[in-house]
C-alpha cells in the first residue's frame, strides 16, 4: 500500500463528542428570543421545546467529560480539511480508512471506521471517528494501516516535534480504544538520532511482527529506513541488529511502499535518483534486514521509463505467481503520466508486460495524471486508483489485465473517472479490495476550500455500488455542506430515552431544519435520518429556523419555526418516527403559512394537544404593529377553523408598539397559556395571555385575559419561558435590563394572573452576577416539589458560559446546589462563546442542557449535570 509524501490538505475534526450519564429523564419545555437582538420588534432566535416525561430509563455513560458537540457538516471537522490515506477492510466488512485530524493546530492521526454500507461505525471510537494526538503539540501524519488477526488496528505514520520526525505507530483495540498493551501507552516511536524519519507504509508478517518502511532525511539526502517491530511494539533486534535498517546508495532514494512475500522476504518500493534521475527503485530484503542478492543488482532494481524524465514509483503489489508490480508516475516536460512496471520475481523487467515490463498511459488527455496505489485481484488483475485534472481534480479508477492492457469490462474503457460534487476537487489517495472483489477508493472530496474523507465502492465491472453511501460514494459525515455553522433550539427526550436536538445548518448558501438524534449513550442514532442527522429545506434556497420541538403519542415529530422568502412566514415540519417526512402533513410534511400579504411571520413555540391538534404561536407584524398570533393547525396540518377566525386569533394588547410571544403552554383544562412581552408606552413588561379552548381571551385571567407585569419600574422586560405548577400558579422567567447589565428575572402569579406575594420580593426575584456581566435566561425547569432551575448564559470574560441556577420554591437561592452558590457556570472552552437554550430534567434530579458552542464553527453541544451541579 503506497502514499503520497506531500499532502495538499490535512483533516480537522469537528465531530467532537464529550460525556455524561442519562438516567430516567423528565424532560421540561424552554423558549427564547435572542438577548443580543431582543430589542428587534421579532424574536430572531428562540428556543427549546418539549414534553414532560417521567420515563425512567437505564444509567448508561453519555459523551465524554459530561457534553456532546455536534457538527451538521459533512466535514468532521466543520471548516477544517480532512484528508484520507489508507484503508484497509476487516474481516467482518467493515472499512478502516486513516488520514491526518488538524484542529486549531496541531495535526494528529485519525482514525475512521465505516459500516459495510459507507455509514460511521457507531460502535467506533467517538461515533466512529478516533483521534489521537501522538505526542503533546507535535504534527502527527498517519499514512497507512493494517489489521491483525485479532481485529487490532494499527496505524503508521510520523510524528514531528521541535523538527525532528521519527516513525509513529499506533494500536487500537476494536471498539477504537488505544491497545496499552502496545508500547505502553498503545503509541510506538522510533527513530535514528538527530535524524528526520518518517514512515509511509506497513504490513504484518505471517508471525505478527510489524514492518513499517519510509525514510531518513539527513545532509540533504533521502534514504529507504526499514523497521521491524515484535508484536509488543519493541524493535525487533533480530533485523538490521537493532530493529532498524537504513539502504543508502548515495542518492536520494525514497521508500513509499512495502510487502512481504511468501516466503518472508521483504519488498520495498519507491524512487531513487541514483542515474541522475528519479527511476522507479524496487529493493528486496532477507528475513534478518540484510539486502537480498539473488535480486536485480545487491538486492536493488532500478527502472527508467524513458529517457531523463522523473519517474516516481507510488505502490507496489505482488502477484501469485511472485510477479512484483508497481504504479506511479512518469514526468515528461510539463505532462505527467501513470505509469506502472512489472519484475520478475528475480528483479528483471518482465518484458510480456505492456512495452518491455513498462505502461505509460494518458488517462484523460489531461496534463496531470498520477497513480498513487494499486492492489492485485485475485486474477492477478491491476486495480489502480488514480486522479487526473480535467478542468479540475477527479477520481480515477482503472483495471490492467495481466498482460497490461487496459481492461475493458471495467467500465467502458478500462477506467472510471468520479466526481463527487459539481465543480469538488476529488483527490484519489488508495484502493482496496473486499471481500467480494469490489473496489474501494479513498481520498479527499473539496468542494469550498475544505476537504473531507472520500470514499467510493465500485462493483467489479466499474458501476458504483449504490448499496454503499449515496449512489456509492460516502463522506466524512452527513450534511450537504462541507462546511456548517450549526444552532441548537429545542430539545426532547423520547419515552425510549432517546434525545432529540432540533437547530439550524448554515452552509454556503442557506440556512435549512436541522434535527438530530442520540441514543442514551450519547452516539448518533444511525437508524435515524442520515447516520442520525436530517437537514430540511423548506422552500429551495430559503433560511428556515425552527424554535420549538413537539412529540406527538404516535411518536411523530414537530417542529415550527419560520422560513424567510420573500418575507418570513410560519413553518411547521412534521417527521416520522425514523426521521423521514411524514407524508400525511401538508405538503410533503411542510406547511408554510403566512398571514398578511407583506407580512412578517415569526413561529416560536408548539405544543400537541390530547386531540391531536397542534397549536403554534409566534407574531405578525400583519396591522400597524407586531402582535401575538396564535394558530391551530389539525393533524394533517390543515388550519382548524373552529379555532379563532379561520384557525388563527391575533392578540394586540392595546398599545401602540409590539408584542412578542415566545411560549405556549396548555392548562390541564385544556386552557391555553401564551407568554411574552408588550411595550407599555415607556418600556418593555412581561406579558401572559390565556385563551379558552375556542381561542377567546379568558375573562377570568388578569385583565381581559392578559397579565403585566412590570418587574421594575422603567426597565425592559422580557419573558422567556412559562411554567404552571401543581396548584395552578405560574412561574415565570425572564431578563430584566437594567441601566449597565441584564439580569435574571423570576415572577410568579396565581392563577388568576396576579403577583404571588410569597415568592421573592412581592412576588418577583432578580439575579445578577456581580459586575456589569450580561446575565441572560432561557429554559425554565419546576420540579415536582416547587423547586426551580433557571438556564441561560452570562458573559463574565466578554464570551458567554452556560449558566444554570437553582432557586427554593420562595425564590431564594438554593445553596446546596453549585458548591454553595446556588449556580454553576460552565465555559467550555476559553476561547468559545457558550449559549444555552434548553434543559431537561431527570427523574433522580440530574439535569442535561442544550445549546451551542462557538469552539470553531457554532456547533449543537449538550452537558450533563449532577443533581447538585456537578458534572
Amino acid at each position: 500500500m503506497g502514499r503520497v509524501s506531500t499532502k495538499t490538505s490535512l483533516l480537522t475534526l469537528t465531530f467532537l463528542v464529550l460525556s455524561w450519564t442519562l438516567a430516567g429523564c423528565t424532560l421540561d419545555i424552554s423558549v427564547l428570543s435572542d438577548p443580543l437582538t431582543k430589542d428587534l420588534p421579532s424574536v430572531s432566535e428562540p428556543v427549546i421545546d418539549g414534553p414532560d416525561s417521567g420515563t425512567e430509563m437505564p444509567s448508561a455513560a453519555f459523551g465524554i467529560s459530561g457534553m456532546v458537540r455536534t457538527n451538521m457538516s459533512r466535514d468532521l471537522a466543520g471548516g477544517a480539511s480532512d484528508s484520507a490515506q489508507s484503508a484497509a477492510v476487516q474481516s467482518d466488512g467493515k472499512i478502516v480508512v486513516v488520514g491526518t485530524s488538524e484542529d486549531s493546530a496541531p495535526i494528529d492521526f485519525s482514525v475512521h471506521r465505516y459500516e459495510a454500507n459507507g455509514s460511521l461505525d457507531t460502535s467506533f471510537g467517538d461515533n466512529g471517528v478516533v483521534v489521537t494526538d501522538m505526542n503533546s503539540g507535535s504534527y502527527d501524519y498517519a499514512e497507512a494501516v493494517v489489521i491483525q488477526g485479532d481485529g487490532k488496528i494499527i496505524a503508521v505514520g510520523r510524528s514531528t516535534l521541535s523538527g525532528i520526525s521519527r516513525f509513529a505507530l499506533a494500536r487500537y483495540n476494536t471498539n477504537g480504544s488505544l491497545d496499552t498493551s502496545f508500547g505502553g501507552t498503545g503509541k510506538v516511536f522510533a527513530g535514528i538520532d538527530g535524524i528526520t524519519v518518517q514512515a509511509m507504509d506497513v504490513a504484518l508478517q505471517s508471525d505478527g511482527k510489524i514492518v513499517a518502511v519510509g525514510n531518513t532525511f539527513t545532509a540533504g539526502t533521502t534514504d529507504f529506513a526499514v523497521f521491524r517491530f515484535n508484536t509488543d511494539g519493541s524493535l525487533d533486534t533480530s533485523f538490521g541488529g537493532t530493529g532498524k535498517v537504513r539502504t543508502d546508495t548515495g542518492s536520494n532514494d525514497t521508500a513509499r511502499s512495502v510487502a512481504i512475500q511468501s516466503d518472508g522476504k521483504i519488498v520495498v518500493g519507491g524512487f531513487s535518483g541514483i542515474s541522475g534521475n528519479n527511476d522507479f527503485a524496487v529493493f528486496r530484503y532477507n528475513t534478518d534486514g540484510s539486502l537480498d542478492s539473488s535480486f536485480g543488482s545487491a538486492g536493488m532494481a532500478f527502472v527508467n521509463i524513458s529517457g531523463t524524465n522523473t519517474d516516481i514509483g507510488d505502490s507496489l503489489g505482488l502477484q501469485s505467481d511472485g510477479k512484483i508490480v508497481m504504479v506511479g508516475w512518469h514526468l515528461v516536460g510539463i505532462q505527467i503520466y501513470l505509469a506502472i512496471i512489472r519484475l520478475d520475481s528475480d528483479g528483471v523487467l518482465d518484458t510480456t508486460y505492456g512495452a518491455s515490463g513498462k505502461v505509460t498511459l494518458d488517462i484523460t488527455a489531461a496534463y496531470w495524471d498520477q497513480g498513487v496505489e494499486l492492489v492485485v485481484q485475485s486474477d492477478n488483475k491491476v486495480v489502480v486508483a488514480s486522479s487526473s485534472y480535467v478542468g479540475g481534480y477527479e477520481f480515477v479508477t482503472l483495471r490492467f489485465n495481466t498482460n497490461g492492457s487496459l481492461d475493458t469490462s471495467f467500465g467502458t474503457t478500462g477506467k472510471v473517472v468520479t466526481g463527487f460534487a459539481g465543480g469538488s476537487r476529488d483527490v484519489g489517495y488508495g484502493v482496496i479490495l473486499d471481500a467480494n472483489q469490489k473496489i474501494l477508493a479513498i481520498g479527499s472530496t473539496d468542494l469550498s476550500g475544505d476537504s473531507d474523507f472520500a470514499l467510493l465502492k465500485q462493483n467489479t465491472d466499474g458501476s458504483l455500488d449504490t448499496s454503499f453511501g449515496t449512489n456509492g460514494k460516502s463522506y466524512g459525515g452527513s450534511s450537504s455542506y462541507s462546511y456548517s455553522t450549526d444552532q441548537a433550539y429545542a430539545t426532547a427526550l423520547q419515552e425510549d430515552g432517546k434525545l432529540l436536538v432540533a437547530g439550524s445548518s448554515y452552509g454556503s448558501a442557506s440556512t435549512d431544519f436541522a434535527l438530530v438524534r442520540y441514543n442514551i449513550d450519547g452516539s448518533l442514532d444511525s437508524t435515524f435520518g442520515t447516520e442520525g442527522k436530517i437537514l430540511t429545506d423548506l422552500d429551495g434556497g430559503s433560511h428556515d429556523y425552527p424554535y420549538a420541538i413537539a412529540l406527538q403519542d404516535d411518536g411523530k415529530i414537530v417542529l415550527a419555526g419560520y422560513t424567510s422568502g420573500t418575507y418570513n412566514r410560519f413553518a411547521l415540519v412534521r417527521y416520522q418516527a425514523n426521521g423521514s417526512l411524514d407524508t400525511t402533513f401538508g405538503t410533503a410534511g411542510i406547511v408554510i403559512t403566512q398571514f398578511g400579504a407583506n407580512s412578517a411571520d415569526f413561529a416560536n413555540a408548539v405544543a400537541v394537544q390530547e386531540d391531536g391538534k397542534i397549536l403554534v404561536v409566534g407574531t405578525s407584524d400583519v396591522g400597524i404593529s407586531t402582535d401575538v398570533v396564535l394558530v391551530r393547525y389539525l393533524s394533517d396540518g390543515s388550519l382548524d377553523s373552529s379555532f379563532g377566525t379561520g384557525g388563527k386569533v391575533f392578540t394586540d394588547a392595546g398599545f401602540t408598539n409590539a408584542e412578542t410571544a415566545s411560549k405556549v403552554v396548555l392548562q390541564s383544562d385544556g386552557k391555553i397559556l401564551v407568554s411574552g412581552a408588550s411595550y407599555t408606552g415607556s418600556s418593555d413588561d412581561f406579558m401572559v395571555i390565556r385563551y379558552t379552548t375556542t381561542g377567546a381571551l379568558d375573562p377570568s385571567f388578569g385583565v381581559a385575559g392578559i397579565a403585566l407585569i412590570d418587574v421594575d419600574s422603567n426597565q425592559n422586560d422580557y419573558l422567556t419561558d412559562i411554567k404552571v405548577q401543581a396548584d395552578g400558579s405560574l412561574v415565570l422567567l425572564g431578563n430584566h435590563s437594567a441601566s449597565a447589565s441584564d439580569d435574571i428575572a423570576l415572577v410568579r402569579l396565581t392563577s388568576s394572573g396576579s403577583l404571588d406575594t410569597s415568592f421573592g420580593n412581592s412576588g418577583k426575584v432578580i439575579f445578577g452576577f456581580a459586575g456589569d456581566t450580561s446575565d441572560y435566561a432561557r429554559a425554565l425547569i419546576v420540579n415536582s416539589v416547587g423547586q426551580i432551575y433557571v438556564g441561560g448564559d452570562t458573559n463574565p470574560s466578554g464570551l458567554y458560559d452556560f449558566t444554570i441556577l437553582n432557586f427554593n420554591p420562595d425564590g431564594s437561592l438554593n445553596t446546596s446546589f453549585g458548591g454553595g452558590a446556588g449556580w454553576v457556570v460552565t465555559d467550555i472552552s476559553a476561547s468559545s462563546s457558550d449559549r444555552l437554550y434548553g434543559m431537561a430534567l431527570h427523574t433522580n434530579g440530574s439535569l442535561f442542557a442544550a445549546g451551542r458552542t462557538s469552539l470553531l464553527a457554532d456547533d449543537f453541544v449538550v452537558i450533563k449535570y449532577n443533581s447538585d451541579g456537578t458534572r
